[in-house]
């Protein structure tokens, strides 16, 4: 016999499900990158405006509202053009009280973390989140690269991070992205690490970003950057994610 109770909740999540993938079929092309900083802006000032979704710090669950929304904020530290941007999108973090993550890569291929480490602990005196984003799977033993990452990454900065994530690279390698994604969530505490910014650990349900790929490979924002998706069910999770590098500075 099946509990009520479960029927309406299985029915409750087939509604949402029904719900996200028309959501995601009548979104539209907004911008072709580089895109505006006042679009960025204009998205949080617009999710600070609603009362049933909050902005809260990056990994934090603590004093969170738990009949509204809660959303995340990150920015991926991809190239040396993200880090020379980072400043200028922080301003606008700060200035609206949102303590993202950043998230770095420490393989020292497109830039040097170390070159911008007082910067980047002024920002975590400020309460951001300061994190690994690995390319581990991009090496044929992965977990000795992480290990390698992480170490780095210790070393300069003079922390152990709390948390990691992945830098995609598309179709490259993705069957060892995967696997390293599924062998690093049974063991990542091994490595000191609290948690991962990661799909299997990742503590958000849908995501807005500023990376989609057009058919001729241009970058380009949709337009939930400025309307919300709003789905019936309340107190799920978003991520905003943004790559500096793809903004106007």
């Amino acid at each position: 016999m099946v509990h009520p109770g479960n029927f309406w909740s299985k029915i409750r999540q087939r509604y949402i499900s029904y719900q996200i993938k028309r959501y995601l079929l009548t979104r539209k092309l907004y911008h072709y990158a580089p895109y505006p900083l006042d679009i960025y802006e204009q998205c949080l000032k617009s999710l600070k405006s609603l009362q049933h979704q909050q902005l809260i710090r990056f990994l934090n669950g603590e004093g969170i509202n738990r009949k509204g929304d809660i959303i995340f904020v990150r920015h991926d530290i991809d190239t040396q053009e993200c880090i020379r941007n980072l400043p200028e999108t922080l301003e606008i973090d700060q200035r609206l009280r949102v303590e993202a993550g950043i998230y770095l890569r420490f393989d020292n291929e497109e830039y040097m973390a170390g070159d911008h480490r007082e910067m980047l602990l002024k920002y975590k005196d400020h309460g951001f989140e300061i994190g690994l984003h690995s390319l581990c799977y991009t090496k044929e033993n992965y977990l000795q690269e992480f290990q390698r990452e992480t170490e780095r990454f210790k070393s300069i900065m003079g922390f152990q991070p709390r948390s990691f994530s992945v830098h995609g690279l598309g179709s490259f390698r993705l069957e060892i992205r995967m696997k390293f994604l599924h062998e690093i969530t049974h063991c990542f505490h091994e490595f000191g690490y609290e948690t991962g910014d990661i799909p299997p650990l990742r503590a958000y349900e849908h995501v807005i970003h500023d990376s989609h790929l057009d058919n001729e490979n241009r970058r380009f924002l949709y337009d939930d950057f400025l309307y919300f998706p709003r789905f019936s069910s309340r107190r799920r999770r978003y991520l905003v994610l943004t790559h500096p590098c793809y903004w106007k500075v």
